[in-house]
């Protein structure tokens, strides 16, 4: 079962500070949704828009459809792929 993006309310867009652009933005990409949610909430309260994600294919999805982001934290364990597998797409798709 794929799961969708979890994106936090309050970021900095939506407070006005500034918009969010590629360098603000994260993704956590963790097959435990625990984790993901917690990783998510601490980046968060820091400043970052994040997303949590659950699988290899949640993780393309969103970043195709959102664009590039500074940062994707991945668990080496995540579901649908290796974490070399993931690396290697993400370095050479175009727009991510």
């Amino acid at each position: 079962m794929e799961s969708k993006a979890i994106m936090p309310t309050g970021t900095r867009a939506a407070v006005g500070e500034k918009a969010a652009t590629s360098a603000d933005r994260l993704v956590v990409a963790d097959g435990d949704v625990h984790v993901a949610r917690l990783l998510t909430h601490h980046l968060h309260r820091v400043g970052y828009l994040a997303a949590s994600v659950a699988s290899h294919t949640a993780s393309m999805e969103h970043l195709r459809q959102h664009g590039p982001v500074a940062l994707v934290l991945l668990d080496h364990d995540l579901p649908g792929s290796n974490v070399v597998e993931t690396v290697r797409q993400l370095t050479t798709e175009k727009g991510l």
